[in-house]
Protein backbone atom coordinates (compact mmCIF):
# COMPACT_ATOMS: atom_id res chain seq x y z
CA UNK A 1 0.00 0.00 0.00
CA UNK A 2 1.14 3.31 -0.85
CA UNK A 3 1.75 5.85 2.29
CA UNK A 4 -0.56 9.09 1.82
CA UNK A 5 2.37 11.12 3.31
CA UNK A 6 6.16 11.09 2.82
CA UNK A 7 8.64 13.18 4.89
CA UNK A 8 10.55 16.12 3.21
CA UNK A 9 13.74 14.07 3.77
CA UNK A 10 12.14 11.64 1.15
CA UNK A 11 10.59 13.57 -1.48
CA UNK A 12 14.61 16.25 -1.17
CA UNK A 13 16.12 12.72 -2.29
CA UNK A 14 14.01 11.51 -5.05
CA UNK A 15 14.59 15.05 -6.51
CA UNK A 16 18.03 14.42 -6.61
CA UNK A 17 17.18 12.18 -9.43
CA UNK A 18 17.01 13.93 -13.07
CA UNK A 19 14.57 12.99 -15.40
CA UNK A 20 17.51 12.46 -18.37
CA UNK A 21 18.89 9.54 -15.70
CA UNK A 22 15.73 7.96 -15.18
CA UNK A 23 15.09 7.27 -18.36
CA UNK A 24 18.28 6.23 -19.61
CA UNK A 25 18.99 3.46 -16.47
CA UNK A 26 14.97 2.63 -16.32
CA UNK A 27 13.24 3.15 -19.40
CA UNK A 28 16.38 3.59 -22.60
CA UNK A 29 13.73 2.36 -25.05
CA UNK A 30 11.95 5.58 -24.34
CA UNK A 31 15.00 8.20 -25.26
CA UNK A 32 15.54 8.83 -29.21
CA UNK A 33 18.59 10.62 -29.86
CA UNK A 34 18.46 13.63 -31.67
CA UNK A 35 22.23 15.03 -31.82
CA UNK A 36 24.39 17.37 -30.14
CA UNK A 37 23.05 16.16 -26.89
CA UNK A 38 19.55 16.29 -26.97
CA UNK A 39 17.20 13.81 -27.01
CA UNK A 40 13.19 13.49 -27.33
CA UNK A 41 11.22 10.38 -25.89
CA UNK A 42 9.27 7.95 -27.60
CA UNK A 43 5.87 8.93 -26.82
CA UNK A 44 6.21 13.03 -27.36
CA UNK A 45 8.82 13.98 -29.80
CA UNK A 46 7.97 17.76 -28.61
CA UNK A 47 9.70 16.91 -25.44
CA UNK A 48 13.06 17.59 -25.32
CA UNK A 49 16.07 16.41 -23.43
CA UNK A 50 19.52 18.35 -23.00
CA UNK A 51 21.92 19.93 -20.70
CA UNK A 52 20.14 17.89 -17.55
CA UNK A 53 16.66 19.80 -18.57
CA UNK A 54 13.82 18.77 -19.99
CA UNK A 55 11.00 20.63 -21.64
CA UNK A 56 7.90 19.68 -23.18
CA UNK A 57 7.41 22.28 -25.98
CA UNK A 58 3.81 21.05 -26.70
CA UNK A 59 2.51 21.67 -23.35
CA UNK A 60 4.46 24.82 -22.43
CA UNK A 61 6.26 23.41 -19.37
CA UNK A 62 9.54 21.73 -17.98
CA UNK A 63 11.84 20.82 -14.91
CA UNK A 64 15.31 18.83 -14.20
CA UNK A 65 14.34 16.37 -11.44
CA UNK A 66 12.26 12.58 -12.62
CA UNK A 67 9.70 13.70 -9.91
CA UNK A 68 8.63 16.66 -11.94
CA UNK A 69 8.72 13.94 -15.22
CA UNK A 70 6.60 11.08 -13.61
CA UNK A 71 3.70 13.66 -12.29
CA UNK A 72 3.72 15.99 -15.02
CA UNK A 73 4.15 14.02 -17.69
CA UNK A 74 3.61 10.30 -17.06
CA UNK A 75 0.84 11.46 -14.07
CA UNK A 76 1.76 9.62 -11.49
CA UNK A 77 0.59 10.62 -8.10
CA UNK A 78 3.03 12.17 -6.38
CA UNK A 79 3.49 10.34 -3.18
CA UNK A 80 3.69 7.27 -5.68
CA UNK A 81 6.56 9.05 -7.67
CA UNK A 82 8.41 10.03 -4.53
CA UNK A 83 8.27 6.19 -3.11
CA UNK A 84 9.44 4.61 -6.71
CA UNK A 85 11.96 6.64 -6.84
CA UNK A 86 13.08 6.70 -3.34
CA UNK A 87 13.06 2.56 -3.65
CA UNK A 88 14.93 2.35 -6.95
CA UNK A 89 17.43 4.79 -5.79
CA UNK A 90 17.99 2.51 -1.94
CA UNK A 91 16.83 5.55 -0.03
CA UNK A 92 16.10 4.68 3.88
CA UNK A 93 13.94 7.38 5.24
CA UNK A 94 15.82 8.22 8.84
CA UNK A 95 14.55 7.43 11.84
CA UNK A 96 12.16 9.77 13.31
CA UNK A 97 13.51 8.27 16.81
CA UNK A 98 17.38 7.34 17.66
CA UNK A 99 18.40 4.88 20.02
CA UNK A 100 19.68 7.48 22.57
CA UNK A 101 16.76 10.42 22.49
CA UNK A 102 13.09 9.83 23.52
CA UNK A 103 10.26 10.41 20.85
CA UNK A 104 9.44 14.09 20.58
CA UNK A 105 5.06 13.90 21.60
CA UNK A 106 3.26 16.65 20.33
CA UNK A 107 1.20 17.97 23.51
CA UNK A 108 -1.41 20.72 22.95
CA UNK A 109 -2.43 22.44 25.75
CA UNK A 110 -6.18 22.17 27.15
CA UNK A 111 -8.10 24.70 25.05
CA UNK A 112 -11.19 25.96 23.37
CA UNK A 113 -12.85 27.49 20.97
CA UNK A 114 -14.70 30.17 22.38
CA UNK A 115 -11.66 32.76 22.55
CA UNK A 116 -13.02 35.31 24.44
CA UNK A 117 -9.14 36.48 25.75
CA UNK A 118 -8.22 35.89 22.11
CA UNK A 119 -10.54 37.73 20.43
CA UNK A 120 -10.36 40.74 22.75
CA UNK A 121 -6.33 40.69 22.17
CA UNK A 122 -6.69 40.38 18.66
CA UNK A 123 -9.63 43.15 18.16
CA UNK A 124 -6.58 45.61 20.03
CA UNK A 125 -4.63 44.17 17.12
CA UNK A 126 -7.04 45.69 14.55
CA UNK A 127 -8.26 41.94 13.33
CA UNK A 128 -11.96 41.66 11.87
CA UNK A 129 -14.15 39.05 13.28
CA UNK A 130 -15.16 37.33 10.27
CA UNK A 131 -11.28 37.02 9.76
CA UNK A 132 -11.16 35.54 13.21
CA UNK A 133 -14.38 33.90 12.61
CA UNK A 134 -13.04 32.12 9.77
CA UNK A 135 -9.95 30.71 11.17
CA UNK A 136 -12.22 29.23 15.00
CA UNK A 137 -14.79 27.56 12.56
CA UNK A 138 -11.25 25.91 11.05
CA UNK A 139 -10.02 25.09 14.13
CA UNK A 140 -6.96 27.09 13.74
CA UNK A 141 -7.22 29.76 16.03
CA UNK A 142 -7.89 28.60 19.81
CA UNK A 143 -7.55 29.89 23.38
CA UNK A 144 -5.45 28.04 25.71
CA UNK A 145 -7.46 27.20 28.93
CA UNK A 146 -5.23 27.80 32.13
CA UNK A 147 -3.45 31.48 30.39
CA UNK A 148 -5.46 32.64 27.62
CA UNK A 149 -2.86 32.43 25.23
CA UNK A 150 -3.65 32.14 21.50
CA UNK A 151 -2.75 29.12 19.92
CA UNK A 152 -2.09 28.87 16.35
CA UNK A 153 -2.38 25.48 14.74
CA UNK A 154 -0.89 24.19 11.41
CA UNK A 155 -2.98 21.52 10.17
CA UNK A 156 -3.14 18.59 7.87
CA UNK A 157 -5.28 17.72 5.09
CA UNK A 158 -7.90 15.89 7.71
CA UNK A 159 -7.86 19.09 9.97
CA UNK A 160 -6.05 17.62 12.61
CA UNK A 161 -3.45 19.76 14.34
CA UNK A 162 0.16 18.60 13.34
CA UNK A 163 1.74 22.38 14.52
CA UNK A 164 1.41 24.66 17.29
CA UNK A 165 2.20 28.19 18.02
CA UNK A 166 1.61 29.69 21.17
CA UNK A 167 1.32 33.74 21.74
CA UNK A 168 0.61 36.14 24.61
CA UNK A 169 -2.17 37.96 25.31
CA UNK A 170 -1.68 39.71 28.59
CA UNK A 171 0.94 42.28 27.28
CA UNK A 172 3.84 40.09 27.93
CA UNK A 173 6.69 39.48 25.02
CA UNK A 174 6.01 35.54 25.08
CA UNK A 175 6.04 33.90 21.72
CA UNK A 176 6.75 29.53 21.30
CA UNK A 177 5.98 26.47 19.48
CA UNK A 178 4.80 23.54 21.04
CA UNK A 179 7.65 21.14 21.57
CA UNK A 180 6.66 18.30 19.00
CA UNK A 181 5.38 20.16 15.92
CA UNK A 182 5.90 19.24 13.09
CA UNK A 183 7.78 21.84 10.61
CA UNK A 184 5.96 21.28 7.50
CA UNK A 185 2.84 22.22 8.49
CA UNK A 186 1.67 25.78 9.36
CA UNK A 187 -0.73 28.07 9.57
CA UNK A 188 -2.30 28.83 6.40
CA UNK A 189 -5.51 29.19 4.77
CA UNK A 190 -6.05 27.89 0.92
CA UNK A 191 -8.06 29.39 -1.68
CA UNK A 192 -11.48 28.33 -2.81
CA UNK A 193 -10.74 28.89 -6.17
CA UNK A 194 -7.71 28.15 -8.70
CA UNK A 195 -4.86 30.28 -7.97
CA UNK A 196 -1.12 30.06 -8.97
CA UNK A 197 0.31 32.29 -6.47
CA UNK A 198 0.87 31.69 -2.78
CA UNK A 199 1.27 34.88 -0.07
CA UNK A 200 4.23 34.21 2.62
CA UNK A 201 4.12 35.27 5.84
CA UNK A 202 6.45 35.38 9.10
CA UNK A 203 3.70 35.32 11.54
CA UNK A 204 -0.39 33.98 12.38
CA UNK A 205 -0.81 38.20 13.04
CA UNK A 206 1.01 39.32 9.70
CA UNK A 207 -1.40 36.83 7.83
CA UNK A 208 -4.61 37.63 9.78
CA UNK A 209 -3.38 41.95 9.35
CA UNK A 210 -3.35 41.52 5.75
CA UNK A 211 -6.48 39.11 5.51
CA UNK A 212 -7.98 42.15 7.08
CA UNK A 213 -6.57 45.13 4.86
CA UNK A 214 -8.21 42.84 2.19
CA UNK A 215 -11.78 43.51 3.24
CA UNK A 216 -13.76 45.64 1.18
CA UNK A 217 -11.43 45.17 -1.81
CA UNK A 218 -11.40 43.78 -5.26
CA UNK A 219 -10.07 40.76 -4.00
CA UNK A 220 -11.21 38.22 -1.06
CA UNK A 221 -8.92 36.37 1.47
CA UNK A 222 -10.85 33.11 0.78
CA UNK A 223 -9.79 33.42 -2.43
CA UNK A 224 -6.10 33.65 -1.72
CA UNK A 225 -3.28 30.91 -1.00
CA UNK A 226 -1.28 32.41 2.49
CA UNK A 227 0.61 30.81 5.01
CA UNK A 228 2.74 31.73 8.10
CA UNK A 229 6.37 30.54 8.05
CA UNK A 230 6.22 30.64 11.94
CA UNK A 231 9.01 33.01 12.67
CA UNK A 232 11.93 34.96 11.02
CA UNK A 233 13.38 32.64 8.55
CA UNK A 234 17.28 32.25 8.24
CA UNK A 235 19.08 31.93 5.59
CA UNK A 236 22.38 30.47 5.10
CA UNK A 237 25.35 32.78 4.91
CA UNK A 238 26.14 31.60 1.32
CA UNK A 239 22.34 32.56 -0.28
CA UNK A 240 22.58 30.06 -3.03
CA UNK A 241 22.85 27.01 -0.40
CA UNK A 242 19.81 28.55 1.24
CA UNK A 243 16.73 25.87 1.83
CA UNK A 244 13.26 26.51 1.90
CA UNK A 245 11.36 26.68 4.97
CA UNK A 246 9.72 23.08 5.31
CA UNK A 247 6.53 24.44 5.16
CA UNK A 248 6.39 26.20 2.20
CA UNK A 249 8.33 22.89 0.94
CA UNK A 250 5.29 20.82 1.24
CA UNK A 251 3.19 23.56 0.41
CA UNK A 252 4.82 24.06 -3.23
CA UNK A 253 5.01 19.87 -3.39
CA UNK A 254 1.88 19.72 -2.68
CA UNK A 255 0.48 22.11 -5.36
CA UNK A 256 2.76 21.92 -8.58
CA UNK A 257 0.46 24.41 -10.39
CA UNK A 258 1.32 27.13 -7.61
CA UNK A 259 4.32 29.36 -9.99
CA UNK A 260 4.45 32.20 -7.64
CA UNK A 261 5.55 32.91 -4.27
CA UNK A 262 5.09 36.21 -2.92
CA UNK A 263 6.86 37.10 0.66
CA UNK A 264 4.89 39.61 2.65
CA UNK A 265 8.33 39.49 5.16
CA UNK A 266 8.81 42.61 7.47
CA UNK A 267 9.87 45.80 6.15
CA UNK A 268 13.57 45.47 8.05
CA UNK A 269 16.96 43.58 7.30
CA UNK A 270 15.84 40.42 8.60
CA UNK A 271 13.00 40.28 6.56
CA UNK A 272 14.79 41.36 3.28
CA UNK A 273 17.62 38.69 3.97
CA UNK A 274 15.31 36.11 4.39
CA UNK A 275 13.43 36.93 1.26
CA UNK A 276 16.38 36.70 -0.64
CA UNK A 277 17.70 33.13 0.66
CA UNK A 278 14.14 31.48 -0.19
CA UNK A 279 14.08 33.33 -3.79
CA UNK A 280 17.81 31.93 -4.19
CA UNK A 281 16.51 28.37 -3.19
CA UNK A 282 13.49 28.69 -5.52
CA UNK A 283 15.66 30.21 -8.83
CA UNK A 284 14.42 27.20 -10.66
CA UNK A 285 11.73 26.65 -8.92
CA UNK A 286 8.88 29.27 -9.36
CA UNK A 287 9.06 33.37 -9.66
CA UNK A 288 9.41 34.81 -6.42
CA UNK A 289 8.63 38.56 -5.10
CA UNK A 290 9.42 39.78 -2.10
CA UNK A 291 6.21 42.31 -0.76
CA UNK A 292 6.93 44.04 2.32
CA UNK A 293 4.09 46.62 4.14
CA UNK A 294 3.84 49.80 2.38
CA UNK A 295 4.66 51.54 5.28
CA UNK A 296 5.91 50.29 8.80
CA UNK A 297 7.81 47.33 9.82
CA UNK A 298 4.99 44.58 9.44
CA UNK A 299 1.56 44.11 8.21
CA UNK A 300 0.01 43.95 11.46
CA UNK A 301 1.94 47.71 12.56
CA UNK A 302 0.33 49.01 8.91
CA UNK A 303 -3.34 47.41 9.87
CA UNK A 304 -3.26 49.37 13.38
CA UNK A 305 -1.96 52.70 11.98
CA UNK A 306 -4.42 52.46 8.73
CA UNK A 307 -7.46 52.08 10.72
CA UNK A 308 -6.18 54.43 13.35
CA UNK A 309 -6.20 57.12 10.59
CA UNK A 310 -9.80 55.61 9.27
CA UNK A 311 -11.65 56.40 12.82
CA UNK A 312 -9.45 59.53 13.02
CA UNK A 313 -11.04 60.65 9.34
CA UNK A 314 -14.60 59.66 10.59
CA UNK A 315 -14.15 61.58 13.78
CA UNK A 316 -13.37 64.90 11.67
CA UNK A 317 -16.25 64.02 9.04
CA UNK A 318 -18.67 63.82 12.38
CA UNK A 319 -17.42 66.97 13.62
CA UNK A 320 -17.84 68.89 10.62
CA UNK A 321 -21.35 67.48 10.15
Amino acid sequence: MIMRYVTPEEIQSARKIDAFSYLQTYCPGELVKLGNGEYCTKTHDSLKLSHGKWFWWSQGFGGVSALDYLVKVEKFEFVEAVNMLNKRAGFIPPSSVSKTEEPKIFRIPPHNYECKTVREYLHKRCISDEVIDYFIEKKMLAEENKTGYCLFFGNDEKEEHRQCSVRATDGKDFKKEVYGSMKAYSFHTVSCIPKDSVRVFESAIDLMSFATLMEGGDSDFHDENMMSVSGVYMPKKNLENSKVPASLFRFLEQNPSVKKVILHFDNDPPGRLAAKGIAAALSDRCEVKYVPPPSEKDFNAYLCVKKTEEIRTRKRRNERA
